[in-house]
């Protein structure tokens, strides 16, 4: 997803048999920042958590990677990745 010149993705990788996922802004402006939502209920309300981190040099910056988990009753933990770029902060849709 682009904001400004910026792009925020949310992204996935398995490590030990474990899946996680974490959020990355690139081409991103000092001070611009990164946050990772993720809930286990999808949509508004469903911000149980977050994380973000700042870009302080460079141009690309990401958050820490939290693992995706079945929760009791069959659901999941669901997750978007905002970024912020000159005061404007845009989202990614829930994923599973």
């Amino acid at each position: 997803m682009k904001i400004g010149h910026a792009q925020i993705a949310l992204r996935d990788g398995r490590r030990g048999g474990k899946t996680y996922l974490w959020a990355l802004i690139r081409s991103a402006s000092r001070g611009n920042t990164i946050r990772l939502d993720w809930g286990e209920v999808p949509g508004p309300g469903a911000q149980d958590h977050r994380c973000s981190n700042t870009v302080h040099f460079g141009s690309d910056q990401h958050t820490i990677a939290i693992q995706y988990v079945q929760i009791k009753g069959g659901g999941h933990r669901t997750f978007r990745a905002c970024g912020d770029h000159a005061g404007t902060m845009k989202c990614t849709h829930w994923v599973p």
